[in-house]
């Protein structure tokens, strides 16, 4: 079982390489916050602008060491959290109209 904090960081625009930086701040943080038997914290960046989103996943350290092994087989992948998404903004759309 997964048991840890998810960051969840939502940007209207495009993602800039100070995005990254700052998450990696919220990502120590909650390192050293943690309780004894929590896994290490993981950042999720869903960045919207115009038509197009994207998605990523930071875990703030060697992101291959840890996060592949860990998470990524408890966790949907980045292009699934963009599909839903997606999927998602457009059934919301038919509401609008």
């Amino acid at each position: 079982m997964l048991k840890c904090y998810i960051i969840v960081e939502l940007k209207a625009r495009e993602l800039n390489p100070g995005d990254i930086e700052q998450v990696t701040k919220y990502l120590t943080y909650f390192r050293e916050k943690k309780v004894t038997n929590d896994s290490d914290p993981i950042a999720l960046i869903i960045c919207k602008s115009h038509d197009k989103v994207d998605v990523y996943y930071s875990a703030g350290k060697n992101k291959e060491d840890i996060f592949v092994a860990e998470y990524k087989t408890k966790l949907p992948s980045e292009q699934e959290i963009k599909l839903k998404l997606n999927q998602t903004r457009s059934e919301a759309s038919q509401f609008d109209s």
